[in-house]
């Protein structure tokens, strides 16, 4: 049951969206970099699983655009 309009989750959401954007000047690619680093974690390393092993492969960042 809700007790007021702050609690729908869909205003949140677009809050949480609105902020996030502001935060990169709504520019698309800075998003989608940060999410892709986000996606790798801190310290952007990727893993693969051979033979059932864990195994750590070369980071595969892109180079910066000019």
């Amino acid at each position: 049951m809700k007790n007021s309009a702050s609690d729908d989750p869909m205003e949140e959401i677009r809050r949480f969206r609105e902020e996030y954007a502001a935060k990169f000047d709504y520019d698309l690619e800075k998003m989608y970099e940060d999410l892709k680093r986000l996606e790798r974690g801190d310290d952007g390393r990727y893993v693969s699983f051979e033979n059932g092993k864990l195994v750590p492969i070369p980071s595969r960042r892109r180079s910066s655009r000019s």
